[in-house]
Parts: structure tokens; sequence; C-alpha cells
């Protein structure tokens, strides 16, 4: 019961990443030719137009913060033994991953 429990997990968990990117990378796109529209870059955290709001800044940073809780949960269900710090750098390195090929994304053009 316990292998089959861990499988069911590890295929959430990839379904949950292959989401994840999509999310991040392709803004929920299907067609890559629509990405110009909706890329933009911001290399400043927490710097925006004067137009758009403060509500926008703390729904942003929930969103945020919110969308990696699950990442959390499914390394604490694949990996019960290792370490908080160990699961923490997972996150960190698969944040900043995404967030690298997302700029790199942003500054092509298709």
């Amino acid at each position: 019961m316990k292998r089959k429990s861990n499988c069911l997990a590890t295929i959430l968990f990839l379904i949950y990443l292959a989401l994840l990117v999509w999310i991040i990378l392709f803004k929920l796109q299907f067609s890559i030719s629509d990405l110009d529209k909706v890329r933009s870059i911001n290399l400043i955290p927490f710097h925006y137009d004067k137009k758009v709001g403060t509500a926008f800044h703390l729904t942003e940073v929930l969103e945020n913060f919110l969308i990696f809780v699950p990442m959390g949960i499914y390394l604490q269900m694949l990996l019960p033994r290792k370490k908080l710090y160990v699961k923490f750098m997972l996150i960190l390195w698969n944040k900043f991953f995404i967030g690298s090929y997302a700029v790199y994304l942003s500054s092509r053009t298709f």
C-alpha cells in the first residue's frame, strides 16, 4: 500500500510541475505566437506602474507564495526523511530555475 501511494504522489507531483511550468513560463497560453502579447519583464521586485494599485501587489505576493505550497507538501510526502533545509533549498532552486527561464523567454522573440 505504501508503494502504491508513493507512486500516486510521484505522478501527482509530476503533474503539478507540468502545471507550474505552464502557469509561470507560458502564462496559461496554448499558442506560442500569443506569448509576445502577454510577456513583460520586471526585474525590480515589488515595483510597478503607478496605475497598478496596492491590492495588486499584495495579491501577486500571495499568489507567488501559494503556487509553491503544494511543492512543499509533495516534497514532504516523497522525501519524508530529508531535513527541512534540503526541501527548502529544492523549492528555492526550482523557483530560481523557472524564474530564470521565464526571464530568458521574455527576452526572446518568437
